[in-house]
């Protein structure tokens, strides 16, 4: 029996088609919606359902940023962006240079709430980090965009700062790959399926499936400047295959890429290492990926967990969802995503 599409959004009738892009590394998620009926104006909040009737959840909740009317066709392209857009857009600049907005002596988690409440991003969930950053020195934010400044922070400790369906900003130790739980990081569990109802993609609803395996992300040295001279070094010179889960050689002996993560917020020398540490542990692995167009599913979005079972590999695996595109229209309802180990 066939399924019948559905799609709502906000303001909006007659809809055509509807793409929804995210992913682990974009600041925001993007909806793009066509249609031939709309009242809306620029900024008005609209929330996006998708999927098919008796089956479809909410899949966005953000601003409209631009409208597009095509003439004489009469059709409109709506271009919407999530919560964290605010953080982008809002440029903190002091009235007064000589007093701009400081912290000192504050953990990680607690700064970046601080400056997203700076943009009106009071929805936020969070995990403790264990870093207390300006201890010698003030943090202060000036001349800079709410989300750069949070993304340092994240960057330091490798955390991870996304805006959910909901609006609600999450500020959490999710690494960009399945995590095992084994790292002695706060925050670190062993990755399940994350998704409700749980998701198992297998044969009958992948088209194609495409499997890369690449070093090109890999770092095995990582160098970290800190205040006042302090400073540190990780270094390793065999890396984590998460296909086999072994250690092994990847780059020639006595060969390192290395990162260098330079910060006066970062206050001495152990704070120093374990951001060294903190970050070779997330970049020293080979990349293992899946390029995968299924059958559209709205309760797929990034930064969660799925399981895949497919002939040719291994059986029952989880994998993380790294980016994930909903494409809806006349022709159908597919989704594509790179998913990782």
């Amino acid at each position: 029996m066939s399924k019948i599409l559905y799609a709502t959004c906000t303001g909006v009738e007659n809809i055509k088609s509807v793409v929804i892009s995210e992913s682990h590394t974009s600041p925001v998620t993007i909806a793009v919606v066509e249609c031939e009926d709309e009242s809306l104006n620029i900024g008005d909040e609209v929330e996006i359902f998708l999927g098919y009737v008796n089956s479809y959840t909410k899949v966005f909740k953000g601003y409209l940023k631009q409208k597009d009317l095509k003439i004489p066709q009469g059709e409109y392209t709506l271009t919407f962006h999530d919560y964290m857009s605010r953080a982008i857009d809002y440029f903190v600049a002091s009235d007064n240079p000589e007093n701009p907005f400081k912290r000192r002596n504050i953990s990680a988690e607690n700064l970046v709430r601080d400056v997203l409440a700076l943009a009106g991003l009071t929805s936020y969930s969070y995990q403790a980090t264990g870093f207390t950053l300006a201890i010698n020195v003030d943090a202060e934010v000036n001349l800079i965009s709410v989300f750069d400044y949070c993304k340092s922070i994240a960057d330091i400790v490798t955390w991870t700062l996304w805006a959910d369906r909901n609006g609600t900003i999450h500020f959490k130790n999710r690494k960009p790959y399945i995590m095992t739980g084994d790292t002695g990081q706060p925050g670190d569990t062993v990755d399940e399926r994350t998704i409700t109802p749980s998701i198992t993609l297998n044969e009958m609803s992948i088209i194609s499936i495409e499997k890369v395996k690449n070093e090109t992300n890999l770092r095995n040295r990582v160098v970290v400047y800190g205040d006042k001279k302090a400073h540190a070094t990780a270094s390793s010179a065999t890396s984590f295959d998460p296909d086999t889960g072994a250690i092994v050689p990847v780059l020639p002996s006595g060969f390192y890429k290395s990162v260098v993560i330079a910060s006066n917020l970062i206050g001495n020398t152990n704070l120093c290492q374990k951001t060294a540490n903190y970050n070779l542990n997330k970049l020293n692995r080979l990349d293992v990926s899946m390029r995968l167009s299924v059958e559209g599913n709205p309760n797929i979005q990034a930064r969660s967990v799925i399981r895949i079972n497919y002939p040719g590999l291994s059986n029952n695996r989880n994998w993380y969802v790294y980016q994930v595109e909903h494409r809806w229209g006349s022709g159908g309802y597919t989704t594509d995503l790179m998913v990782r180990l």
